[in-house]
């Protein structure tokens, strides 16, 4: 559970170190935002950890934020894979998936042991072979 403190340092950081800059036009699509610059990465991270979004809007932020950020989003992967939300929860174990690692793979097995919906235990199955070494 050590994670669950550095994804909170790690959050705090990137939102408090974030420099002001001149609005620039992003693209938009169904999906979102989609961010052109890394800086503009920080707000998918937040909004994949926001409770308050809708559970679809957050596996959007999610995906994007994995696809574009890499390893540097096993973190906020790790605690999504908590989410109340199935559509979330899967939106993380594929992510996880992706980036591979032994972290993303230790989180992988351990959410496995106890997660009860059958989609997202298939998601983490996938997940888990996708990310064998």
């Amino acid at each position: 559970m050590w994670y669950l403190g550095a994804v909170f340092l790690l959050v705090t950081l990137l939102t408090s170190c974030a420099t002001p800059r001149p609005a620039k036009p992003t693209r938009v699509d169904a999906g979102g935002l989609e961010p052109t610059r890394p800086e503009d990465l920080t707000p998918l991270a937040a909004a994949a950890l926001d409770p308050s979004l809708p559970a679809d809007a957050r596996a959007r932020a999610l995906r994007s934020f994995g696809e574009k950020a890499g390893i540097s989003a096993a973190s906020v992967a790790t605690v999504c894979l908590a989410a109340e939300a199935v559509e979330l929860r899967q939106a993380a174990a594929e992510a996880l998936g992706a980036i591979g690692g032994k972290d993303a793979r230790a989180a992988l097995i351990a959410r496995l042991e106890v997660e009860p919906d059958p989609q997202v235990r298939e998601a983490l199955e996938r997940a888990v072979a996708e990310s064998e070494p």
